[in-house]
């Protein structure tokens, strides 16, 4: 006869997924995927993306509502960096 494997009597073991449901794998993946993905800067979630931001603030320094000396360049930088 065939003897289990030496995991087999262990109830927390790093086997244990093995036996997980696939409804339950595939939930922990899932949750996984969501905490890895990049985090979006306030800029980009109030406007969708820091482009869409970086494009409306151009059409008001142009149109003389903002002023030209307006923070954008360091604003991209930031957003390269994840500062922001």
């Amino acid at each position: 006869p065939t003897s289990p494997p030496p995991f087999a009597s262990v109830k927390h073991s790093r086997f244990s997924m093995a036996m997980a449901s696939p409804r339950a794998l595939l939930a922990r993946v899932t949750r996984l995927e969501h905490a890895r993905r990049p985090k979006l800067s306030r800029i980009a979630r109030a406007y969708g993306s820091f482009d869409a931001f970086a494009e409306k603030v151009r059409a008001e320094i142009e149109a003389g509502v903002l002023d030209r000396e307006f923070p954008l360049t360091e604003l991209e930088r930031w957003e390269r960096e994840g500062l922001c």
